[in-house]
């Protein structure tokens, strides 16, 4: 099995582990009354929500590979200017910041670091061309770093801040 399927199936098996816990305490409550019972099953999911977390963040699924092959949504292309082909989200293991990228681990790994649009701290930015990552920023990949080189780039006219989005 390949690790995208695992990880799905990890997510899968999280998801319907914590939907059953959380829909038998409403159960208990809902159509028994039987308060000690909810309690049971509420403290199973929140255990069971921490022991899932830990498992699906110590065998690599990271945000980058969960948000891999997410497309980039029509309405922030639209907002961009956007026609070129289809772009895939993506981070830096623990970033503050996210990109969109041709790249979607079909082997056009040259892609992977050129990114089109960008969000970080909730302000979504577009580039006039495409640039690598690391262009962003001269020291350190943080997200202040990033913003501080994409406000460089919106004052220099290469790059518009299309707005704000919510990232939690």
């Amino acid at each position: 099995m390949e690790t995208r399927q695992k990880e799905i199936l990890k997510t899968s098996i999280s998801f319907i582990v914590l939907f059953v816990l959380y829909h038998l305490a409403e159960y208990m409550i809902v159509f028994k009354n039987h308060v000690a019972g909810f309690f049971i099953f509420q403290f199973l999911f929140f255990l069971s929500a921490w022991v899932l977390g830990n498992w699906n963040q110590k065998n690599g699924s990271t945000l980058n590979n969960m948000l891999t092959d997410l497309t980039v949504d029509q309405s922030i292309l639209a907002a961009a200017g956007y026609t070129g082909p289809t772009l895939y989200w993506h981070t830096n293991t623990d970033a503050n910041y996210y990109f969109a990228t041709t790249y979607n681990n079909s082997g056009n790994s040259g892609a992977q670091w050129v990114a089109n649009i960008v969000e970080v701290n909730g302000t979504v930015y577009a580039l006039d061309k495409a640039i690598q990552v690391s262009g962003l920023y001269n020291e350190a990949g943080t997200a202040a770093n990033v913003q501080a080189g994409l406000e460089a780039m919106v004052a220099a006219g290469t790059a518009k801040k299309l707005g704000t989005i919510a990232t939690k």
